[in-house]
């Protein structure tokens, strides 16, 4: 049976997941792999986008009009979604803006990790807090936690592709291969124009991409959301192992 968001699920009931050139195989909630339970997390919340792109089916709506009255408060209607481009394009946006959105989460979230495991990382760039916030934490940890906030804070500011760029340079790790890590801009691009810009292309989309037309209206497929998926994947798999191997394994 085939995904649409960079699995396959296979007859025997295990995940196939192209990661990178390569391809990979686990079983549901294990990994033949060791990594961190931020990208562990990070995986099963895109493997549920397999079930959520399924209801890109207008039929699926209807069902959900017809018979789950308990989605809307009583004496309301569930109304059929009017934006431009259809029903189906708003499903597999939807599906986009939350699989951008799991990989910024396991971005943000491994960073605090690494920083509260190694604070002594933190060390080497200074932070401009105010004192009033630091007499108030009576506690190390307290002060620990204001000072990883502070830089969280400047790091989830970041474009996707500067937030992975901050992993290599602060951290030394090797960097995604380039093709993967091209997709998962364009999606983070795509993701931008969806959320803010009624889904007509920009000009930065444009000029990462030139099958994107400036000022055309975006349209989604299906396998270029399974593409995005496939990138993801690959550009996680590849950091999670080297923070596992240089701060997170003890």
């Amino acid at each position: 049976m085939a995904s649409r968001f960079g699995v396959e699920l296979t007859d025997a009931g295990r995940i196939r997941a192209g990661v990178g050139k390569g391809k990979g195989e686990y079983e549901s909630g294990k990994c033949g792999m060791k990594h961190s339970e931020f990208y562990k997390r990070a995986i099963v919340h895109l493997d549920a986008l397999v079930m959520f792109m399924g209801l890109r089916d207008e039929r699926f709506f209807r069902e959900l009009q017809d018979n789950w009255v308990d989605l809307v408060g009583p004496g309301e209607q569930l109304a059929f979604p009017t934006l431009q481009g259809g029903y189906e394009q708003l499903i597999l946006g939807s599906a986009l803006l939350l699989g951008v959105t799991y990989v910024e989460a396991y971005l943000g979230d491994v960073l605090r990790e690494v920083f509260r495991r190694k604070p002594q990382i933190l060390a080497t760039r200074e932070k401009t807090i105010p004192w009033e916030k630091l007499v108030r934490a009576r506690s190390y940890k307290r002060v620990l936690g204001i000072i990883i906030d502070a830089e969280l804070s400047e790091f989830t500011r970041l474009a996707i592709d500067r937030m992975v760029g901050y992993f290599e340079r602060r951290f030394k790790l090797e960097a995604p291969d380039q093709e993967s890590m091209n997709m998962v801009t364009e999606a983070s691009l795509v993701r931008n124009v969806i959320a803010h810009n009624g889904a007509v292309v920009g000009a930065e989309l444009a000029r990462h991409n030139v099958r994107f037309r400036e000022g055309g209206q975006l349209r989604l497929e299906v396998s270029q959301i399974h593409e995005y998926g496939l990138a993801g994947r690959s550009v996680l798999q590849r950091l999670d192992e080297q923070l596992m191997n240089k701060y997170l394994s003890d």
